[in-house]
């Protein structure tokens, strides 16, 4: 489920450090900016999360700096779990593309599973990439603001024809793109295994 990095109680606590791969996506007549927010969570190890605001314009002010206030805007990934400790998920390097009122982003990295386990299209093995569904909503006092409903795991058989030759996928980062026959692209980033060692495509 996702969760906003300053809600109070267990979701928060969330402190954004840096930001990255950003992109700007139009919704009907807005515009927003969408970053890799990298976090931290207390004394936890460093954690992703998809920081993303409303842009606006006032011919009255100069240049204005984007997400300055990360903390309030960023949302993170956790696994559902009944039991035990819920897991961060890596949503690194997002990746989206606009159809509509629907926001389309790709978010995670793809390391290489071995070839015995992605035998089958029916196989259920999880690549480490997510698509996920956003939708632009209004709260009350705060505005306009993405929430991220839908998140749909990549099963690794999908790229089990290209199992002896990609050792990792991760998203392009910024925009993808809509063609004209409604086909949405999602560029990503891939590393190859060429004479004993990786290299990026």
């Amino acid at each position: 489920a996702w969760k906003d990095a300053n809600s109070e109680g267990e979701g928060g606590g969330v402190t954004v450090n840096s930001l990255g791969v950003p992109g700007l996506l139009k919704v009907g007549n807005d515009v927003f900016a969408v970053a890799e927010a990298k976090c931290t969570k207390g004394a936890d190890s460093t954690i992703n999360g998809i920081a993303s605001q409303l842009l606006t314009t006032e011919s009255d002010k100069g240049p204005e700096e984007i997400l300055k206030d990360a903390n309030t805007t960023t949302q993170y990934l956790e696994e559902d779990a009944s039991q035990g400790e819920k897991r961060k998920v890596d949503v690194s390097r997002p990746t989206a593309v606009v159809e509509g009122s629907n926001i389309y982003m790709l978010v995670g990295q793809y390391g290489r599973t071995p070839a015995d386990v992605c035998q089958s299209r029916t196989d259920t093995a999880e690549s480490g990439l997510f698509l996920v569904k956003g939708e632009v909503g209004v709260e009350k006092d705060k505005g306009k603001k993405i929430h991220w409903n839908d998140t749909h795991v990549i099963l690794c058989s999908l790229f089990k024809h290209d199992q002896g030759s990609w050792t990792g996928l991760v998203g392009g980062g910024g925009s993808g793109v809509k063609l004209k026959d409604d086909t949405l692209v999602l560029p990503v980033e891939g590393t190859m295994r060429k004479d004993n060692k990786d290299e990026k495509t």
